[in-house]
């Protein structure tokens, strides 16, 4: 089928994007151990095609910290490196600002800032509940955030309030308990998210693109799709928005964020559709969507102006590229296991991984963007037709090489034969 739609340029603020492919904010934790790791992966998916980067968290205040934090040396640092190193290649750069609120303790161990004192699912500590003073300072917080991004060079910032994270503890009735100007009604639940996002209007240039993710959390009692779409609306009647990116779940039903391999292409539609289709500003929708073909049919059919394809582009980071050179039987599909992207980021230590291209996160050293054709070309015998024997041999295939696989089976595969068989 012709793709009609995922290829062309969309305009969205001051910013015109090649084409209608986003990668979506999504933890690598690649900074933690090397920005030369982060800055070449995403340099690989740029190269690859992709049209929007959103990049992940970046946290605006001290009470609620991570590696890509805006006041952390490291990050200064190196940011307008990464900047520098994107910038040529065409894909358009907008970095999400994050505050985890109840989910995430401050670095010094001192209980963590939420709009009451409920804890989150994920750390049973209590919060505090944060006075004037600490949301006017958050506040202030993410401005100074995204001052730094856009002038190291991010084209927009996007106001991350969703999957349970601060301003949507402040939006759920589930995590908000205050009486006060910030709770009871949905428009007082609301109010931290609209004070945020005319604060960053007023501090912003005109120039700077600005966006909110959002998020039905998918649990009795919390944030609702009819939630959303009163959000997303006060948000667009204000003007304080160029777009709206459009998600599902949170910590409380947290498999809803990262759809695993039971979940089929386009699982969070029938929740982000009714979304979508409210409002008149460009929007985003993902939901394991793996192919250009996929995320044509969505726009195509007036679901979402763009398509996020985080996983798929982890997989392969040259997806778009190898499509529009009439090859995707080339593309190396993402099987929606979450081995290396999701669980490989949990724990202290972890750093992103993926399990069907060893390369990811370590693209400075390994890829097949560094495969360069051999001089003298011999024939390789490769014994085992599992993963690591047909790796083995289409890398050196690749290289030039005249290879032979054998395999004692009838099937290539090996143990992934047997794996293949359980449930989902």
């Amino acid at each position: 089928m012709a793709l009609t739609h995922v290829l062309t340029p969309i305009t969205i603020g001051s910013a015109t994007i090649r084409n209608r492919v986003v990668r979506t904010a999504h933890g690598t934790r690649l900074a933690l151990h090397s920005f030369d790791d982060m800055i070449e992966y995403h340099v690989q998916r740029a190269k690859g095609g992709v049209g929007l980067t959103v990049i992940e968290i970046m946290g605006v205040h001290p009470s609620s910290t991570n590696g890509m934090s805006y006041f952390l040396p490291s990050v200064q640092a190196n940011y307008p490196r990464m900047m520098e190193r994107l910038r040529p290649l065409g894909m358009t750069v907008f970095q999400q600002l994050w505050h985890a609120g109840n989910n995430i303790p401050p670095a010094d161990g001192s209980p963590p800032w939420s709009a009451s004192d409920i804890p989150g699912v994920r750390i049973q500590q209590v919060p505090i509940p944060m006075t004037k003073g600490m949301i006017d300072e958050v506040i202030e917080g993410y401005v100074k955030a995204a001052r730094q991004a856009y002038e190291w060079g991010a084209q927009g910032v996007e106001f991350h309030a969703a999957h349970s994270y601060l301003p949507a503890q402040f939006l759920s009735p589930n995590t908000n308990n205050l009486t006060d100007e910030y709770g009871g009604s949905f428009e007082n639940r609301a109010r931290f998210s609209l004070e945020i996002l005319q604060a960053l209007r007023d501090g912003l240039p005109k120039e700077c693109v600005v966006g909110a993710r959002v998020a039905p959390d998918d649990t009795p009692g919390g944030v609702g799709v009819a939630d959303v779409q009163r959000l997303v609306e006060m948000f667009e009647s204000r003007g304080l928005i160029d777009y709206v990116s459009v998600s599902m779940g949170g910590y409380q039903a947290e498999h809803r964020m990262i759809g695993p391999m039971f979940e089929p292409s386009g699982y969070e539609l029938p929740t982000s559709v009714p979304i979508t289709q409210k409002t008149k500003l460009p929007t985003m929708v993902i939901g394991r969507f793996r192919t250009l073909e996929e995320a044509d049919a969505v726009i195509r059919a007036g679901d979402a102006d763009m398509v996020g394809m985080v996983r798929a582009n982890i997989a392969d980071p040259y997806l778009v590229k190898k499509t529009m050179d009439g090859h995707p039987e080339r593309v190396r599909p993402c099987i929606g296991c979450n081995q290396g992207c999701v669980a490989g980021i949990m724990g202290p230590a972890s750093r992103m991984g993926c399990t069907v291209n060893p390369a990811v996160g370590f693209e400075t050293k390994m890829g097949d963007h560094l495969l360069t054709p051999v001089e003298s070309p011999k024939k390789v015998l490769v014994i085992g037709g599992g993963p690591s024997g047909m790796e083995a041999a289409r890398v050196a295939a690749t290289r030039g090489h005249k290879v032979v696989l054998v395999e004692a089976q009838s099937d290539l595969g090996g143990t992934i034969n047997i794996a293949a068989k359980a449930p989902a």
